[in-house]
Formats: C-alpha cells, structure tokens, sequence
C-alpha cells in the first residue's frame, strides 16, 4: 500500500497512512505557526516546515519525532528576522523528491538560497546575496532542473531582472528585459519556466469605433481600452509578443473612487472614459512616461474631479496591469494561458493569438447590472487545444478560446456550443475529510487541556497537584492552544475544577502552596511567547483571563516578594484583549511593592509600559495612587522633570501635543477633578514639553 500524507481541511493537522494501519492524526510540532509545506521520504519519514521552525522529521513507524533542522530566517525592511512573513519565502522541491530549495527574500535588498538535502537533514548549499527577487512570483524549475526567480533591481523605477540559480554548483546568472521602458515585475511563468508574462504599464491601449449619431451627442461613444502586457521566452530574456486582451467598454473600466457613481444612479453614461482616454494619448506621446508615474502632482489636468480622483489614481491605473489574480494558469504544454477579469475569460497563446472575451449565453451576465460582469463560475480548468473546463452551480461547460476578431468585442458562447452537463459530484475525500476533521477537532481540544490529578484539597495535595503541572509544561505549551483556549483542569473525586476554582481555594486555605505556584509561572514564562493566543477562558462571561491568569493572582495574594516574577508574567499578557491582569493583578502587586517610593517605581514601570485597551493612563494613574506618592516624595516641578526622563527613556510614543507625549496628553484629557498638585504638574509636563522637538 501506498504511504500518504495530507492535511485536514481547515486545521492544522495531518492524516498520514503508512504500512496500512489507519490513519494518524495529528499536529506537526513547529511551535504556534502551523505546517506549511509536507512529504514523506521513502524510508518511512515525514517531513515538516514552516518558515519559523524549519524542518521537522516524525518516523512514521514509531510514530515519533526524531529530528529538527532550523533553517535561516528572512530579513525584513526593518533588518529584523521575517519569522512567519510567508511572501519572504520561496519554496520549491527537486524533481525526485529528495532536495528542497528554500529562497529567502530579504526585503528589496537580496535573494539567498538554501539547498536542504531530507535525507541527510542538513542544508548541503548555500548561495547567497543574489538580486532581489519579486516573492509574489512562485520561483520554477527550467527541463534542466535549474531555478528560475522573478527578480528586479532598482533604476528609476522597477527594471525586471530573471535570476537563473544551479542548485548544484551555486553558479547564477542575471537577464533583463531589454528593449521595455515598462517598469514592472515578471508575475507568472509557464510550467516549463520557458515563458514569462510581464504587465507592461508604458501604453495604454484604446480602440474607438464609430458610432451612431444619437450615441454620440450622448457621449456613448465605443471605445474600449485594456492593459498591454508582453510575452517573454528565457533563457536569456528575449521578448516574443505585446498583446491586449481582455477589453473593456466605459462601463467596466476601473472606478475604485467610485467617480461615476453619482452619474450611474442619474442614469447618465460613464465619466472615467475621458480620464483614460487622455492617459491612453498622454503615454503614447511622452515615451518615458508609465502610469505607475502618473500621479495628482505630476498631471493635475488630466483629473476632472480632483477630489474624488486624485486619492485612487495609483490605484485606478494600477488596476490595468496584468497581475497574478488575473492568471487563470497555463495548458500542461505550455503553448497557452487563460485570463480573468470581472469573471470573462479570455486564451492567449504563446505564438501572440488571442481569444475575445468570452462569456456564456446560458448564464449571461451578472444581475447586479452596475458591476459589468459576467455571471460568476466557482472553478476553471485549462485543457489542451485551448479549451476551459467551466464549473457553475448548475453546472460543467467546456469553451474554445481559439483566437478571432475583434478581440474587442464580447464573445457569447451559444447553448448549443458549451458543452453543457451536470457537474460531477464532489471528490468524497470532502466526507472522509469532514470525519477526519472531528477527530483532529477532538485530539485539539484534548491537547489544549493539561489534566492534573488531585488527591484532595489539602495543602500538600495542592502542592503536588501544581508541581504536577509545572511539569507538564514544555515548549510544546506554544502548539496546545485551541481556538486560544488554553488551561488546567484538576481531577478530584471524580469532579473536575477549573483554574479559577481551584487557585480560588488555594488563596483561601493554602498558603504554603506559594513557592510551587512561583514555579509554575516560572516555567510558563520560560517556554511560551509572548503575547502568545493562549487563554483560560477567552470566549466565556469570565474577564478576559491569559493563560494561568488566576495561579498569578493567587500568587500576588500569598506572595509579597513575587513582584519579580509577576513583572515578568505581565511581560506575557495581551493587554489589547486581557483584563485580568490590570483588574485583579497588578493592584495587589501595588500593595506588595510597600512604600511610597517603591510603589511609585512599579506604577511608573505600568505607565511607560504596553496598557494596550486593558487601562488608560488616567485610570491607572488613580488606581496607583500615583500622585499621592509623588507628593510624598518630591515637587510636582521635580516629579514632571523625572516623568519626561522616564518617557525619553522607554518607548513612550511622541505626540505633536502640547504635553510631548501621547502617555501626557491622555492624562490631562481624562483626568478627573485633579487637585492642587497634579494641576501644577500638568502645567510644568506643558512648559518642559513646549521644549521638545516632536518626532
């Protein structure tokens, strides 16, 4: 029997057939992100990736993990690691199966290339610091196995580049587009990597025919524009055809600022077709001119309506390019692709033909008539001889997209010529899929759930029961989660109690159970992320609790030295969706903290710190009794002056406000009745702010 491996609907886990014993269901271990690539080697291994972990290696046999191989990281624009910005990554497999090719796309600064062997399980080759390369393009193999990258460089705007990578000497190589002034990527290739297409946004192509007499004092006129886009063959890059399908009348032109809308509901013939039409004549007599060059500043008498225009005209002539969403895909010998647009579909073969736009006369148009689309189909499949498998909901057509003229015009496929028949019923993978589904749902849940055993509810039972589950937890706290809800249940004779029952009981009748709690928290601390989606209860009437929330509390409560370690957990808590923390928390921590002084150094580590949606700064200013202890302590002229330090110091965010800081502002804005002092101290935050320069 053949192994198998596959994912599961829409969860994270797999089902995995080896050796003809029934499936296993389950959950790669690559930390909260989930699986996004999966195989099986011919020795009985499966593998695993994701662009933060790397790899990861199960014996299919034991049914066990067995190894790990962390792969580099992307950088971003920011020059920090990309861990799970998945458009930094590419990722291709040799054609036996055994090598992966990992590219790494750092920001627009560079490409490198990782050759992972998955037998060996290490990374065997390395190129690196190669041209930077367009990661909306999926990289291909060439016949000779060879990598080809859609990648660019800059030079007054974008000049497409095709970078060609050996994976097994490292030798690359770079061609360009020559002879293009479009400055635009190379978005798709055809399955063999011989052709490219390229959205070409130097010309804007315009057809108008004559119309009738009526039709023109009207101002319907006929004419119809498209994006021109080139056909490219490689290698090198050389440029076969420049073509324009996929036309479109005044009504189905691009409108994202909705320019017409107004006129459309008068009944009144579309406006934006004078726009286009002096863009389409604007480039073709400026011959360094492209659109994506073409903006409010650049050209503001080509705009009637600045204020409705001018905010979307990138957007509005951008819509024009050919673009990934707009391939349907290529027939498996690569000598046509098909197009998409408002729900036409259109052919274009490598030899330069193209298809009108076709729709089809049993379905007709789309019955919200202001779209200017064709009716919707659910699938299209590219067939040899340039034909496309359609599927509707009543049904499968099959339509030819052999070229002809006008390819202006609208091609109606008659009933008679589409093929039609019922469309077969869905793969019953979908139902084996539902069930599998339940049982990984099921496993999830169960996973989600650390189950401790409680002999009974006095002390040295709650203390064993708590470093039971301390020793449960481990790095796989971060793969537990469950639509966010993660927690602890405790068995006592035969009922089981939650986090809040069971830490409840201990702040009343266990005081001794404090160090084990400490520990607890320790290790929850040490293995989760942070601000990781894990909750004790995040959908119930509960306050929004994180993970552990009440063995925290519990511990503020037994514990007065335990300020440390709470800091720490606070390092963990989602502040724009947990409220626990600050509600119940952090005003005992307040209390341990003792004096005036001490107390006031963690209020100000709260208030220069991340309150997200928990607190605002006014409420937590009163909760904390801030100003009071100030007051004790110092001048409201010297508290100001160690309030800005402290701002300049952090993170605090600046402002363009009277008060310099966002953190300031908030303050004066919701602070209610302040007395003598804290009136003083606003005014001196005011006068010391008005020095500042805002960032």
């Amino acid at each position: 029997m053949v192994n198998s491996i596959r994912k599961i609907g829409n969860t994270e886990y797999f089902a995995i057939q080896a050796d003809g014993q029934d499936d296993w269901i389950m959950r790669p271990a690559l930390g909260q992100r989930p699986a996004r690539n999966a195989g099986l080697l011919l020795d009985g291994i499966a593998w695993f990736f994701n662009t933060d972990a790397g790899f990861i290696f199960y014996d299919l046999a034991r049914r066990q993990l067995v190894d790990r191989l962390q792969t580099p990281w992307a950088r971003g624009h920011d020059g920090k690691d990309a861990r799970d910005d998945y458009l930094s990554y590419g990722f291709l497999q040799s054609k036996d199966g055994r090598l992966v090719y990992l590219l790494l796309y750092h920001a627009a600064n560079a490409t490198d290339l990782h050759v992972i062997d998955l037998e060996r399980r290490a990374i065997v080759r390395s190129v690196l610091d190669m041209p930077s390369g367009n990661s909306l393009c999926p990289p291909v193999l060439d016949q000779a196995g060879r990598i080809l990258v859609s990648a660019f460089r800059h030079d007054n705007g974008i000049v497409a580049l095709l970078l060609r990578i050996d994976p097994q000497t490292g030798h690359h190589d770079v061609s360009s587009c020559e002879g293009s002034r479009a400055r635009s990527f190379l978005i798709r290739s055809s399955p063999c990597g011989r052709y490219w297409l390229r959205a070409d946004n130097s010309r804007l192509p315009m057809i108008t025919e004559e119309s009738s007499l009526v039709s023109r004092l009207l101002g319907r006129d006929t004419t119809a524009r498209r994006e021109y886009f080139s056909l490219w063959q490689a290698f090198p890059l050389r440029r076969l055809h420049s073509v324009a399908p996929m036309w479109m009348q005044a009504e189905g032109l691009p409108d994202t600022a909705q320019l017409d809308l107004d006129r459309r509901k008068q009944g009144l013939p579309p406006r934006r077709g004078e726009i286009y039409r002096k863009v389409s004549q604007l480039l073709d007599r400026e011959a360094t001119l492209t659109t994506n060059q073409i903006n409010a500043k650049s050209h503001p008498d080509l705009w009637p309506d600045p204020n409705s225009h001018y905010a979307n005209v990138s957007s509005n002539l951008r819509d024009f390019e050919l673009s990934e969403r707009d391939v349907i895909g290529w027939q498996g010998d690569s000598q046509a692709f098909w197009l998409k647009r408002h729900d036409f579909v259109a052919c274009v073969g490598v030899d330069g033909t193209v298809s009108p736009k076709i729709m089809l006369e049993r379905f007709g148009m789309d019955d919200r008539p202001w779209l200017a689309r064709a009716r919707g189909w659910s699938k299209a499949t590219p067939l040899p001889d340039r034909r496309l498998d359609m599927r509707f909901t009543e049904g499968m057509v099959t339509v030819s997209g052999a070229p002809g003229d006008p390819v202006h015009r609208v091609r109606a496929v008659p009933i008679t010529e589409d093929h039609f028949r019922p469309a077969p019923p869905e793969p019953q993978e979908e139902d084996k899929d539902a069930a599998l589904a339940k049982k990984a749902e099921t496993l999830a849940r169960r996973f989600s759930t650390y189950t401790v055993d409680l002999a009974s509810m006095s002390e040295p039972d709650c203390v064993a029961a708590i470093d039971a589950l301390t020793a449960q937890i481990g790095p796989d706290i971060n793969e537990r989660p469950y639509d966010n809800h993660l927690q602890a249940v405790f068995r006592c004779d035969g009922k089981r109690l939650n986090e809040k029952k069971f830490f409840s009981h201990v702040a009343k009748h266990c005081p001794g159970t404090a160090p084990a709690i400490r520990g607890l928290i320790d290790a929850a601390c040490t293995h989760i992320g942070p601000h990781a989606n894990a909750w004790y209860d995040p959908y119930g009437d509960e306050i929004p609790t994180a993970l552990f929330g009440y063995a925290a509390w519990c511990l503020a409560r037994l514990d007065k030295t335990s300020n440390d370690v709470l800091l720490r957990y606070y390092g963990l808590v989602d502040t724009d969706h947990e409220n626990f923390f600050f509600e119940k928390i952090a005003p005992l921590m307040l209390e341990n903290a003792g004096d005036a002084s001490p107390r006031l150094e963690l209020a100000e580590q709260f208030y220069f710190g991340d309150l997200g949606n928990a607190i605002d700064h006014a409420a937590l200013w009163r909760m904390a009794k801030m100003a009071e202890h100030a007051a004790s302590l110092m001048t409201a002229q010297q508290y100001a002056a160690r309030l800005l330090a402290r701002a300049a110091a952090t993170s605090a965010a600046r402002s363009k406000s009277e008060f310099g800081y966002y953190c300031f502002d908030n303050l004066a804005r919701f602070l209610t009745d302040p007395w003598r002092w804290e009136t003083e101290l606003l005014q001196e935050l005011r006068q010391a702010a008005s020095d500042l320069a805002p960032q």
